[in-house]
């Protein structure tokens, strides 16, 4: 059982304040819609299988630090 090689694109932004010790960002991963499988399970007992990646996925947050 093989796995096929792939590539995806993710990208990140952060914007930092040192005055008020906030930091935001923005992330996106697998931003072209790669259908792959990030790992193959070959001992299972149910048989070998592959188990596929997440779809496109958006995240934002703050770290607020004194």
């Amino acid at each position: 059982m093989t796995n096929d090689g792939w590539a995806t694109l993710g990208l990140r932004t952060e914007w930092s304040s040192a005055a008020t010790g906030l930091t935001a960002f923005v992330e996106g991963r697998n931003l072209l819609d790669r259908r792959y499988s990030a790992s193959v399970q070959v001992d299972n007992a149910a048989g070998p299988s592959f188990e596929p990646t997440d779809r496109p996925a958006f995240y934002a947050g703050l770290r607020w630090s004194r």
